[in-house]
């Protein structure tokens, strides 16, 4: 192998570096999440692993406020989580100019097609019902992170 073709390879590996790590910061996202227990816990975990930035809740209160301070670019919701202000908090984030853009997963304990219609009328990105499939869960999240950077 001729010097030539050494630094030109050495180059090539070094472009594709970068390119490489370019790529797993794009991919990086920021995601609240509002719930409690292991299923939170297991959550948090798994994203963290594979390299997202997670913050986590468990005060309903902060919810809101939360999500206008850090921007994250997913929230997941407990729909339970919000004992009985659910509707309320999913209408003002989906309502409100500065995380109207974020896109909003909410977890479901049981299955109600009343409820998912109405989570599906004000705007919510997607539905997932409790218990549920971490690597899927994860799928659906870099899905709704490309298309919202996408749009942006």
């Amino acid at each position: 192998m001729t010097t030539n073709t050494m630094v030109n390879t050495m180059e090539l590996n070094l472009m594709l570096s970068q390119e490489n790590a370019v790529m797993q910061v794009a991919l990086k996202a920021r995601i609240l999440i509002a719930d409690k227990g292991d299923t939170c816990r297991n959550l948090q975990n798994y994203l963290e692993m594979h390299s997202q930035e997670v913050q986590v809740t468990n005060l309903a209160g902060e919810i809101i406020p939360m999500t206008r301070r850090w921007l994250p670019n997913v929230i997941i919701l407990s729909y339970k989580f919000c004992y009985g202000d659910q509707r309320s908090v999913c209408q003002k984030l989906l309502n409100d100019t500065r995380t109207a853009h974020i896109p909003l997963i909410v977890l479901l304990d049981h299955d109600s097609k009343t409820t998912r219609l109405e989570l599906l009328e004000m705007g919510v990105n997607d539905i997932i019902l409790k218990p549920f499939d971490l690597e899927e869960l994860g799928l659906r999240i870099q899905s709704l992170v490309r298309l919202s950077t996408a749009e942006a």
